[in-house]
Formats: structure tokens, C-alpha cells, sequence
């Protein structure tokens, strides 16, 4: 069970997870929740909004982009992504506080920059913090949480452009993990750099750090969002609150690992998930500067 343990002895279990969805089995949230879901899109589809009238929210968004979804199908892919949304921030924050511990070497250049620049600021260039952008892109690039990703179902045979015949009711899909260890695009793909998205020689005028490339940009080699034209549209949200959290705890915390030999993940299926025993041991440091949020 991954746990995060105060100075306090105060312990923060995962093990709340496995209770968390024992709960949802038993008294039919989910069930629940999808009735609603379909109950308002329903009433959305019923509508005859104009452009200027529409509900800002996801429902919206989907009967939006799928023209002839029913209110059940509206109602799925909203689920869908409500639980999709739940679970990529915790795996992230997880792996990078493993990463930090066993890399501590990270840690004061991170901090440092944290200091200098004020904490995570939204702006609309998205260029703050490029040593904790790149340390997280690392994290990401290293733990995918799926070994693949972009599953697409064959409706009728298709043939690439370099003659690779696929017939119908197979499926596809995009070789992620494989992708983003490619000797071709990261050389030591399978060292862990933190810095390797930084922009060399500084990449801002006087010398300041730069990103090479963003956490937040999808790319062919960097897949982790999904494809190119239609990214994840959560990818902002998620690297900034991935990023402020990991800030609270590295200017807050200094921690290390409980048992150095528990590995920091483990395979089941296609997934990827931090190890279930990891746990880390955290103390609240001395002095610790307090940053605006």
C-alpha cells in the first residue's frame, strides 16, 4: 500500500484506494453517478441552445464534438473521462517523489529555482520552472501509464503508405512506452535524466533556463498525451497541479524512500502503476520557505 509517513508517525494509506472502490461497488455510485449523467444529457439534447446560450462544462463539450451521440454515449464518455481525470495526477506526483529520492541530487537546483522564480505561476506563455517542467516530463517520459495508448478498432481494411496491411475488426494502436525509450530520439533512454528537456545554453537571454520542450507538448515521440492533433485537452490542468504539489513538497519536506529495494512501479496488464508497497518517510524541514500559490 502506497503511504506517504509523517515525522508525526501520522500515516496516509492507499490503501483507501482499494477501499474507495469497494465503496463505489457496493452502493452503486457509479451506477448512480451515470444516471444522472444520462439524465442530463438528455436534457441537453433535447435543448435548442444557441452558440451564446450553451452550458460551458464537459457534457456540453461532448454532445459538441459527437454530433449523433446518444444521451447514453454522452453519458459514457463523460464517465470516462472523470475517472481518466482521477488517477494520472496521483501516478505522476507518486513517481516524481520516487524519482526525487532516489536522484536526491536534484533536489537543491529544484529548490533553488522555486525561490527564484516565486513557485508555479499560471501564464499564458507556459514557460515557468523549466528545471521541474523538464523533471516532470522525465517522470512521465520513464513511468507512461499505459505501455500503449491511442487504441483505434479497424471499421474496414486499411493499408498504410509503407504497405502495412490491416483488415478489418483488428485493432491498432501507438507502442508508447517503446516510443518514448527510443535510442533514436533519447540517447541513455533508459537513464533517468531530469534535466534532458532543458534547452542547452541556457535558452533565454543572460544564461536563464529554458525548456527544450514542454511537459504539456504532445509530439510523435513524446506520445504521453496522446496524438498530436487531438491531445488531451486536461494536459494543462494536470502538468500545473502536478507541478504545484510536487513544489509544496519539495520546498516543505525533505523525505526519502522506507525501503530502498521496493521498486517504484509494477506491470498489471498494459498498465503501469506505482507499487502498491511503496511509502515514503517525510519531515517537515527547518525553515522551510512558505510560496504563494
Amino acid at each position: 500500500m502506497t503511504r506517504l509517513m509523517l515525522s508525526q508517525q501520522v500515516t496516509i494509506d492507499s490503501s483507501k484506494t482499494l477501499v474507495g472502490w469497494m465503496t463505489m461497488k457496493s452502493t452503486m455510485a457509479t451506477q448512480n453517478v451515470n444516471k444522472r449523467l444520462v439524465s442530463l444529457a438528455r436534457q441537453r439534447l433535447d435543448s435548442k441552445f444557441t452558440r451564446s446560450q450553451e452550458p460551458k462544462d464537459t457534457v456540453q463539450w461532448i454532445i459538441n464534438c459527437c454530433k449523433k451521440a446518444t444521451a447514453e454515449q454522452v453519458a459514457q464518455q463523460a464517465l470516462a473521462y472523470i475517472f481518466g481525470s482521477a488517477y494520472q495526477m496521483p501516478m505522476l506526483i507518486s513517481f516524481a517523489l520516487y524519482n526525487l529520492c532516489k536522484h536526491p541530487e536534484y533536489l537543491q537546483p529544484l529548490r533553488d529555482e522555486n525561490v527564484k522564480s516565486g513557485g508555479v505561476r499560471l501564464n499564458h506563455q507556459n514557460n515557468e520552472l523549466p528545471l521541474l517542467d523538464s523533471f516532470m516530463k522525465e517522470t512521465a517520459r520513464m513511468n507512461p501509464v499505459t505501455i500503449f495508448g491511442m487504441p483505434r478498432k479497424v471499421m474496414t481494411p486499411f493499408t498504410f503508405s509503407d504497405g502495412t496491411h490491416v483488415p478489418a475488426k483488428n485493432w491498432i494502436v501507438v507502442p508508447q512506452q517503446c516510443m518514448m525509450k527510443d535510442p533514436e530520439h533519447y540517447p541513455q533512454p533508459e537513464t533517468f535524466d531530469g534535466f534532458r528537456f532543458v534547452a542547452p545554453n541556457g535558452g533565454e537571454e543572460g544564461g536563464v533556463a529554458g525548456s527544450e520542450s514542454r511537459l504539456s507538448h504532445p509530439s510523435w515521440r513524446f506520445p504521453f498525451w496522446g496524438s498530436v492533433k487531438q491531445a488531451c485537452p486536461a494536459r494543462f490542468y494536470v502538468t500545473y497541479m502536478t507541478k504545484m504539489i510536487v513544489s509544496r513538497f519539495i520546498m516543505h519536506y525533505d523525505f526519502t524512500l522506507a525501503d530502498e529495494n521496493v521498486p517504484g512501479s509494477f506491470a498489471w496488464g498494459p498498465l503501469r502503476v506505482p507499487n502498491p508497497f511503496l511509502a515514503f518517510l517525510l519531515k517537515e524541514r527547518e525553515g522551510a520557505v512558505v510560496m504563494q500559490s
